[in-house]
């Protein structure tokens, strides 16, 4: 991810201060490519990442002989 933003912020900034969320709400089984939300730590709003990013996913069924082996 590429952050950009004012001096001050940038000289303190560290990868704890990014997080990257994606939304799986009612995905099923399958191979996605899923836009990715960039959110700034409290803090460090004053920065922000320069472009898009994209997550490829593939969501499967859960093995359920596996979970109650």
């Amino acid at each position: 991810v590429t952050v950009r933003g004012p001096k001050d912020i940038m000289a303190r900034i560290t990868s704890e201060h990014v997080s990257v969320t994606v939304d799986f709400l009612n995905a099923q089984a399958g191979t996605y490519t899923i836009k990715a939300n960039v959110v700034m730590a409290e803090g460090f709003t004053k920065a922000g990442a320069i472009g898009t990013y994209r997550l490829n996913a593939t969501l499967k069924e859960p093995d359920l002989e596996e979970k109650t082996a």
